[in-house]
């Protein structure tokens, strides 16, 4: 790519790219960074990993 580049040009590397990123993912991840976007927690704020449990001493 360069300056010359056409919009065709670079939406076509773009598309290539985006395969080969979901290509290598799913290789090391099983899955594609889109379908892990769509399987994270709806609040963001949440921390499904640790689960902080209220003391009773308190």
């Amino acid at each position: 790519m360069n300056e010359n580049s056409t919009i065709k040009d670079l939406e076509s590397q773009a598309r290539n790219t985006k395969r080969l990123m979901d290509k290598l993912n799913r290789a090391a991840y099983g899955m594609t960074f889109d379908e892990a976007l769509r399987l994270r927690p709806s609040d963001p704020n949440s921390n499904h990993d640790h689960q902080e449990k209220e003391d009773p001493n308190v």
